[in-house]
């Protein structure tokens, strides 16, 4: 590298990244429904909506 600003940023591009991904991450997992993976983990039943018992 070319000194501390150099490391600066690229930590701080780093950093973001990171960030990025891990919002991503967790919206995806808030639109999938995390109670019922949560459930089928434990269970190992998948609930539908609209499905008869």
């Amino acid at each position: 590298f070319q000194g501390r600003q150099a490391a600066r940023a690229v930590h701080f591009l780093l950093a973001g990244y990171l960030v990025l991904f891990l919002i991503v991450h967790l919206v995806m997992v808030v639109l999938s429904g995390p109670i019922n993976n949560m459930r089928s983990m434990i269970t190992g039943r998948y609930r539908i909506k609209g499905a008869q018992r």
